[in-house]
């Protein structure tokens, strides 16, 4: 394992290399943004993640944590190169950070800041985690499994699955519902332990799926009816002209349909179909709702404008509230205990959204240094091993590959041998990654282990 020892946080493979070296490498990433806060005391703020406070995607570097009560950054860590495809999954004060490029899941503690699991996949697209009230769930490469969010170990073997997932939920029960991009198809169950899935009687074609009172509910997006898990289909038409866009969501009792001719329902499911006339505001491209205790937001894309609910009375705010964004841009809304915010992935600009409208705007990072503002010093290459070991065994259970070549393994890494250069005088100490008062390497030769 000698030829395995630091590798450039922003480093790309040149040439194909093996997949497993490739999985490695990504987990030294995340690997690298651990020493890069590890070294400190966890803040006061970090504390207070239970309180509402959010986990923010950033595709130029990796993720960012904010106070939930003014929006500041507490901290930044680079889980990713500005090339990778990632997403961020909060399970309670944790993150799970879902990298498609390096086909890779990691947990961030959210107390700790550490990078304290990894976890290599085989190579493929369409991951994803889906989490719920108890419990996790992932799918990759045509296979789902259930995995504890705690250490993101799979408890039972992996359920092979064909189709491509388009969206999912899962219920306060632990099961998973998932909706497949095949028109053919109607939701799909999985629950914890059973080694297939099962079909149950739902409308075919494709769905977004959505919670209310922790029971899985749909909005079809081929017959326009909505769908809940303990009643079947409990409206089998909202009203919505095929070719128009339907978006839906659900509180502890309620559902909300926003459609992109501007019509808004806020309604009982338990009473079917809804009886009130709709709100209305000015047709546009709308997204999903995001619900948070007693009110919620729908974004409005064309325009970058947001709209706030009042679940209480079913109402809508009369006047659209404008967002940093540029016109046109998808941002993303997260609900996460109680409070609300938009992101920019593909810039710094984020906000906290109030339940009376106001926005606490965040700038995630300095634009034009984002290297500096996601510091990583250099790697440790202490947990290689162990982590090639993971990787290897993951591909001999699944049928694959063989071990990478030392060329294969050259593209990714540099001998330790390799001259460091001397930091900029003006670069932040934890990006220099030459802290003096680090512990030298031990001695492989000493006798000794960490």
């Amino acid at each position: 394992m000698s030829a395995l020892r630091r590798l450039s946080p922003f480093q790309q493979p040149t040439t194909r290399v093996g997949e497993v070296a490739a999985a490695v490498a990504a987990v030294l990433i995340l690997l690298a943004a651990y020493l890069a806060v590890s070294s400190g005391a966890t803040s006061d703020a970090a504390l207070r993640l239970s309180d509402g406070s959010v986990w923010l995607r950033s595709s130029a570097a990796g993720i960012t944590l904010h106070d939930s009560g003014n929006g500041a950054v507490v901290t930044a860590l680079q889980t990713a190169t500005g090339e990778d495809d990632f997403d961020v999954v909060q399970w309670n004060a944790d993150a799970l950070i879902v990298n498609s490029t390096t086909s890779t899941i990691a947990r961030v503690d959210g107390t700790t800041w550490e990078i304290a699991d990894a976890l290599p996949l085989p190579a493929g697209d369409n991951i994803r985690v889906f989490v719920g009230p108890t419990g996790a769930w992932r799918t990759s490469l045509g296979r789902i499994a259930e995995i504890d969010p705690t250490d993101l170990r799979a408890p039972r073997p992996e359920v092979p699955f064909g189709d491509r997932v388009h969206d999912g939920v899962v219920d306060a029960a632990g099961n998973l519902y998932l909706s497949v991009e095949n028109e053919g198809e109607g939701i799909q169950l999985f629950r914890p332990g059973a080694t297939t899935p099962e079909a149950i009687d739902s409308p075919t074609g494709i769905a977004d799926m959505f919670q209310v009172g922790g029971i899985a509910a749909a909005v079809n997006q081929t017959d326009r009816s909505i769908w809940t898990a303990n009643q079947g289909v409990v409206c089998d038409d909202l009203g919505v002209p095929a070719d128009v866009a339907l978006h839906a969501a659900g509180s502890a009792d309620l559902a909300v349909a926003v459609a992109d001719t501007g019509f808004i329902h806020i309604w009982d499911l338990a009473n079917g179909c809804p009886t009130d006339t709709p709100s209305s505001v000015t047709a546009g491209t709308f997204g999903q709702p995001v619900l948070a205790d007693g009110w919620g937001v729908i974004p409005e894309y064309s325009e970058s404008i947001i709209y706030v609910l009042n679940l209480e009375d079913r109402s809508v705010s009369a006047n659209p509230i404008p967002l940093d964004v540029a016109p046109g841009t998808e941002f993303e809304l997260i609900s996460e205990n109680g409070t609300v915010w938009f992101n920019d992935p593909d810039s710094p600009s984020a906000g906290l959204i109030r339940q009376d409208g106001s926005i606490v705007p965040i700038s995630k990072y300095d634009e034009s240094n984002v290297d500096a503002s996601f510091a990583v010093p250099d790697v440790d290459d202490s947990s290689l091993d162990e982590l090639l070991i993971q990787s290897l065994q993951l591909k001999e259970d699944n049928g694959a590959a063989e071990e990478p070549t030392a060329e294969e393994e050259a593209a990714l890494v540099e001998e330790t041998t390799t001259t460091t250069s001397e930091p900029d005088q003006d670069e932040p100490a934890a990006a220099q990654g030459n802290d003096e008062s680090a512990p030298d390497e031990p001695d492989p030769d000493d006798g000794t282990t960490d």
